[in-house]
């Protein structure tokens, strides 16, 4: 069961997406990994892209973002991309061919054995009206083929239908989309973001984000998951009833402690949290700096303060108990109506220390 609070905490980050404008298309044949020794078709005239078809992949970009997309930054050396995706952002004049030839050269090089072929795309954008590049990497569907346009002047593109109605399907996830933007140049380093839509979850191609474009991701999922222990904690000392309290600190410990490699915000609420409540803990997360998105999970930062449940009362009591007896009713927390809470233990006393 979901309710609005979701919808509007994923519009929150969604927002910083609305401006992207795409401008210039230019697509180049991708050869599978296997095709050793074969030269892909280049493109050497950008896309005639309509309008409608514009608007079309805009607003899928823009919606993938906000949900999938992993912050990225340059790794020094690994690869010749980052500088030709700066020379481009910074220079006005860049060649849109020359510099997508040579990118596309190097993910055609950077591919494994077991790489499907496809199609790459370097679309030329704007983000709040400064200058951004989109890099992506389209996978055809089965049966699909792509089929260059020779153009009167005789030079060589591929048509928009490819990106429309074949690649950007709205159950196709098959696609690799980066974006970079002039202002995410910092001391010189590149920074953007990555979204692997072939990838489990929040994974990425190592391939892909290392190799090809020479950067590494700039978030530690440690960090992120200390932001969300972190996080969620204060706000479940906000709530006020013992019983619901205490159930949900559960809820957290569990989650933490599962075997789930992932951590969501939007599902936390909806799988744990009482519709009721479900939209102030979205906006306290938010204020908490816990992105919308899911993230990897890593509870080495917070390891020894998962493995228990700790409460504290008015008079100074401390009760220390492993999670599974909170869940299988082992201990059990009560209130009464003077807002005076009942903690009871049902278990064998073995030891007093």
């Amino acid at each position: 069961m979901t309710d609005g609070c979701c919808e509007r905490f994923e519009g929150v980050e969604s927002l910083q997406y609305a401006t992207l404008t795409i401008n210039t298309i230019v697509m180049h044949e991708l050869l599978a990994g296997t095709a050793k020794g074969l030269t892909p078709q280049l493109s050497d005239a950008p896309t005639d892209a309509p309008e409608a078809d514009r608007a079309f992949i805009q607003e899928r970009i823009r919606r993938t973002l906000p949900k999938d997309a992993r912050p990225i930054q340059e790794d020094s050396e690994l690869s010749p991309v980052p500088n030709l995706v700066k020379a481009y952002l910074q220079d006005p004049d860049s060649d849109p061919i020359a510099i997508s030839q040579a990118i596309v050269g190097r993910l055609q090089a950077s591919q494994h054995a077991v790489s499907p072929g496809g199609i790459f795309v370097f679309a030329d954008a704007t983000l709040d009206v400064k200058p951004a590049l989109l890099i992506a990497k389209l996978e055809h569907h089965e049966g699909v083929r792509a089929s260059p346009t020779t153009l009167p002047s005789g030079k060589v593109t591929f048509g928009v239908e490819l990106l429309r109605d074949l690649l950007f399907t709205t159950g196709s996830r098959v696609f690799k989309v980066a974006l970079f933007e002039r202002d995410g140049i910092k001391d010189d380093i590149l920074n953007g973001m990555l979204v692997d839509r072939q990838m489990a979850g929040s994974s990425v191609a190592q391939f892909f984000l290392t190799t090809f474009l020479g950067c590494r991701l700039a978030e530690r999922a440690d960090f992120l998951t200390e932001k969300f222990y972190d996080g969620a904690q204060s706000y479940i000392n906000t709530v006020l009833d013992a019983e619901k309290r205490g159930r949900y600190e559960v809820a957290l410990l569990s989650e933490l402690q599962s075997q789930q490699s992932e951590l969501s915000v939007l599902d936390f609420a909806t799988q744990h949290l009482d519709i009721e409540d479900r939209d102030d803990f979205t906006h306290s997360m938010q204020g908490s700096g816990v992105p919308a998105r899911t993230f990897d999970k890593n509870v080495g930062l917070i390891k020894n303060k998962v493995t228990k449940v700790k409460i504290n009362t008015e008079s100074g009591i401390t009760v220390l108990a492993p999670v599974e007896t909170v869940d299988n009713g082992v201990l059990s927390i009560e209130s009464d109506p003077d807002d005076i809470d009942t903690i009871t233990v049902k278990d064998r006393i073995t030891e007093f220390k």
